[in-house]
């Protein structure tokens, strides 16, 4: 499976497309194929080695991203809220910028996509990060 990783703090060139091993889930979890993830603000940041919070938690290299959408590809035993092949939207702490993505717990902050599922849409972190940090498009003109 590939995954962008961040092997040091830096500009972009820290950035690495790296391969990992394919997650399994354990009981209770689910791994959803990430069609699209955010990029966030606090994802710069992390890279940057600014957001200490990113490091302590997870160390280096670490894999960014705090949010994905996609489908659920396979479940852990004992998840019931949740079907194979179902468009989802998941929060996550990191891990986002890679082909597959391992939720724990598979629902919790991880809700089945809306009507009309736009992957671009619905990633809540881009979405807000768009709203507040944007003026409205006729204000910019």
């Amino acid at each position: 499976m590939r995954q962008i990783s961040i092997l040091h703090p830096g500009g972009f060139r820290a950035l690495r497309m790296v391969h990992a091993a394919q997650p399994t889930p354990s009981p209770g979890m689910g791994v959803i194929g990430v069609e699209a993830a955010g990029v966030n603000f606090a994802d710069c940041i992390a890279r940057l080695g600014l957001y200490a919070a990113s490091w302590r938690y997870a160390g280096w290299p670490f894999t960014p991203g705090f949010e994905v959408a996609g489908r659920v590809l396979a479940l852990g035993e004992g998840v019931h809220d949740l079907d194979i092949g179902k468009r989802v939207i998941a929060l996550t702490r990191f891990g986002g910028y890679a082909r597959r993505y391992i939720r724990y717990p598979a629902v919790m902050l991880c809700a089945n996509a809306p009507k009309g599922y736009s992957d671009k849409k619905w990633l809540v972190a881009v979405a807000d990060t768009e709203r507040l940090g944007y003026p409205p498009r006729e204000a910019a003109q």
